[in-house]
Parts: structure tokens; C-alpha cells; sequence
């Protein structure tokens, strides 16, 4: 390790080799510490992804409901943000709902979010809505996340295009 540590009582500004386990403090190590080619393996690592789903700018948004992913290890749903394309227009009427839910050892599907999040005539194109995520979104290797779009409303225009985007995080362990 090439960065001065400090061993209570001594100052090491040179190479320390450790014989034996070293305790080092939380927050002594940080990015600049670790050179670029260290080959830190991927199990030692927090991995965080997108699950994306979209639909097809230009076309009114649909109901549809689709596969976001199936989790590869224990981890977190972190965050949901929606966009839409083009918001359902100013005549009211029309709006969809976007929700998460998470399906664990098989069993139903469920909500992750507090509320689902709603896209009508009050939102705005290109601005991204971020969803309520409720309680704690832990999941274990297998899990399923789907997205579920609902489109309702008799009158005005519907929205067009939307995408969606899901962040989780995995330990490598």
C-alpha cells in the first residue's frame, strides 16, 4: 500500500508490507489510493444497473405489461424514474400510470412504490418523475421486477413515448 498511513504513535510514508491482518480506518483508503490497474475483483464490489424499459416515441403510450429483469444476486431497488416523451396534451382526459413490482420465490407480483406514478395532462415533456420506492426494496437472486403501464382516459390526446428506468444495486459477494 503507497499512501502515508498512520499507526498510533508512527507515520508510514513508504511501502508498509503486513505480515499478518491490518485494520485499517474507515474512509483512509480512498479512490486515488486504489491504482488503475489493481484487478479488484468483481465480487468485492457494489454493481449498480439500469433495468430500462421503453415505448416507442411517436406512438401513444399503451398498456403493456413487461419483464424488467431477473435479479442475479441480493440486492436493492435504489431508484424509478419515469420520462415522458410527449405528456398527454392540455384537453384532459388522458393519462397512464407506471408501476414497479417485484415478484420474489415465485410468488405474486406486488408494488415496490408508495403510489404508482401518474403521467397526465400536469406533466411535462422530457421531465423526469421519480417514483416513491416503499419500505425497504431488498431482493435475493431470483427476484423478478416487471413495469406495468396502464393507459386510461376517453378524451384528448394520449401521451407519446416513454421510458422508465429502474436502478439497482447488487453486492458481488
Amino acid at each position: 500500500m503507497d499512501l502515508p498511513i498512520e499507526i498510533p504513535g508512527h507515520l508510514v510514508v513508504e511501502t508498509l508490507t503486513a505480515t499478518q491482518s491490518m485494520n485499517v480506518p474507515d474512509g483512509e483508503i480512498d479512490d486515488d489510493a486504489i491504482k488503475t490497474a489493481a484487478n479488484i475483483g468483481a465480487g468485492k464490489l457494489t454493481h449498480r444497473y439500469p433495468l430500462n424499459y421503453a415505448q416507442a416515441d411517436g406512438a401513444d403510450v399503451v398498456t403493456e405489461t413487461q419483464i424488467l429483469g431477473i435479479m442475479y444476486k441480493a440486492g436493492s431497488l435504489v431508484a424509478v424514474r419515469v420520462v415522458p416523451t410527449t405528456a398527454p396534451d392540455t384537453s384532459a382526459g388522458k393519462q397512464y400510470t407506471v408501476d414497479i413490482q417485484k415478484s420474489t420465490a415465485a410468488g405474486a407480483f406486488a408494488t415496490v412504490l408508495s403510489s404508482v406514478v401518474t403521467v397526465d395532462d400536469s406533466s411535462t415533456d422530457l421531465t423526469v418523475q421519480a417514483a416513491v420506492l416503499s419500505g425497504s426494496n431488498t431482493h435475493i437472486a431470483g427476484d423478478v421486477y416487471r413495469a406495468v403501464i396502464t393507459a386510461s382516459g376517453s378524451s384528448g390526446n394520449q401521451g407519446q413515448g416513454l421510458g422508465v428506468t429502474a436502478i439497482i444495486e447488487e453486492n458481488g459477494t
